[in-house]
């Protein structure tokens, strides 16, 4: 099994090290007999990829922080605290998680729209919070 889920990774790996003419080459070379970095300099250079990577690993610590802030204030409230329909509003945010997400791509661009944060990185933040909070808070009150 780690074979099948390490090989395209490693077949990844091995066809960026290998120079532009030896890519397509017949029969495929696992281990390429010349190492080329044109690739990750191709990369680097391009100011675009280096924007891309950016806005990535922005969106990705502002939702996981913000995710954790709320996750943790609500499960906490979750855990301590006994209310009528306690349990009842646990089981529906746990229900959530088991929408397709493609189902939600609609509601998504349509609430991005009027919100006009369609094409914006908080709207993304916003999106990805709406997806991995209700396992958040799940998570944290009862582990599995």
């Amino acid at each position: 099994m780690c074979v099948f889920a390490l090989g395209p990774v490693c077949w990844a790996l091995s066809t960026s090290l290998k120079p532009e003419n030896l890519i397509f080459s017949q029969p495929p070379q696992w281990i390429p007999r010349e190492i080329s970095l044109s690739h990750y300099q191709g990369v680097v250079r391009n100011q675009n990829m280096v924007r891309y990577y950016v806005n990535s690993f922005l969106t990705a610590v502002w939702s996981t922080g913000v995710g954790l802030v709320i996750g943790i204030f609500g499960a906490y409230g979750f855990s301590r605290f006994r209310f009528p329909g306690n349990r009842s509003m646990m089981v529906s945010i746990m229900l959530t998680r088991m929408l397709p997400r493609v189902s939600l791509i609609v509601p998504f661009f349509i609430t991005l729209q009027k919100l006009k944060l369609y094409n914006t990185r908080p709207g993304l933040i916003m999106v990805f919070l709406v997806i991995t909070l209700p396992l958040s808070i799940c998570r944290i009150v009862s582990p599995v």
